[in-house]
C-alpha cells in the first residue's frame, strides 16, 4: 500500500482476532537517511507484522499543526496497528522528528512505544534532501535549503524528542554504520525492541538514499552551511547516544579542533 492511497484519519478495519493497540515501535527520522531500507531490514523479523495493510509511512500527525488533536485521534492512530497476538507492529515516518508538534502527540498516543531514529552525515543528508525536494517540486524554491538545514540539525530535534520520551525508549543509529555492519546493527535494533535473534531473516540490500541532481553550492554557501551545522553536531556528540562522528565524512570539518 502506498502512502498516497490512504486517508490517515481512516484506518482499515482489523482482521478477526487481531489485537488493536498502540504501535510497539515508531521510526521518526530522518529524511534521506535510508529509513525505508532500514525499516524493511528490521521488519524482516518473523515476529514483526509487516505493512501489508499499512504503509511504512503513515504521516498521521502531519495535519495536527493546525487542527485539534484529541482522544478520538488517538483511537484512530492505534487502529492502524491491528496485528495478530504476539506480533509487533510499527511505522516509520521520517518527518516526525522534524515536526516540532509531533513528539508530544506521539507520546500521548503511544507512551510506551520504542522510538527509532536513523541519522546520516548531516552535510550529505542536506545535499540529498535538497536534491529530493528540487526533483519533487520541479522548480527552485528558497524555502528548500532552510528546511533541509533544519532537518540536518539533529541535536535540536533529538532534544525535542527527549522532552517527550525517556532516553531509554529511544534508539539512535547511523546509516553509515548500518550499511557497514547491517546484521550487527539490526541485532541492536531487534534487542531494543525485545525481539530474539532471527537468523533466517534476510538483510535487504541498502538502497540509494539520493534522488535528483544535487545543488552546486559556492564555497561561501558551503562554509555558511557548515558553520550552521557545526554547533549542532558538537551538541549531538555530547548527548548520550552512541554516535561515532568518524563515520561521517563531514564531521572532521564540522567539529574541528573543539570536538573534545
Amino acid at each position: 500500500m502506498a502512502a498516497g492511497d490512504l486517508d490517515p484519519a481512516t484506518p482499515p478495519a482489523p482482521a478477526p482476532g487481531d489485537v488493536v493497540a498502540a504501535p510497539d515501535f515508531v521510526g521518526v527520522g530522518v529524511q534521506k537517511a535510508g529509513t525505508t531500507w532500514w525499516y524493511d531490514t528490521i521488519a524482516a523479523h518473523h515476529a514483526v507484522h509487516g505493512p501489508a495493510r499499512r504503509p511504512k509511512e503513515l504521516h498521521f500527525f502531519d495535519r495536527f499543526w493546525g487542527e485539534p488533536f484529541g482522544a478520538d485521534d488517538i483511537v484512530a492512530y492505534r487502529r492502524w496497528f491491528a496485528r495478530p497476538a504476539g506480533q509487533l507492529a510499527g511505522e516509520w515516518t521520517p518527518r516526525y522528528l522534524h515536526d516540532w508538534w509531533v513528539p508530544p502527540m506521539l507520546a500521548a498516543a503511544a507512551p510506551a512505544t520504542r522510538v527509532l531514529v536513523l541519522l546520516r552525515d548531516p552535510v550529505e543528508r542536506y545535499l540529498s534532501g535538497v536534491a529530493h525536494e528540487l526533483s519533487s517540486r520541479g522548480r527552485s524554491d528558497p524555502a528548500i535549503p532552510g528546511d533541509a538545514l533544519r532537518r540536518s540539525c539533529y541535536a535540536a530535534q533529538l532534544e525535542r524528542l527527549l522532552a517527550a520520551f525517556p532516553a531509554d525508549q529511544v534508539l539512535v543509529q547511523q546509516f553509515e554504520r548500518c550499511v557497514d555492519q547491517p546484521r550487527l546493527e539490526r541485532s541492536r535494533a531487534w534487542d531494543f525492541l525485545g525481539l530474539e535473534p532471527d537468523l533466517a531473516a534476510p538483510v535487504p540490500a541498502a538502497t540509494n538514499v539520493t534522488s535528483g541532481l544535487r545543488p552546486e553550492m559556492s564555497g561561501a554557501v558551503l562554509e555558511a552551511l557548515e558553520r550552521e551545522l557545526s554547533a549542532d553536531l558538537h551538541r549531538l556528540v555530547r548527548m548520550q547516544f552512541d554516535i561515532d562522528p568518524a563515520r561521517w565524512p563531514s564531521a572532521e570539518r564540522l567539529l574541528g579542533e573543539g570536538s573534545g
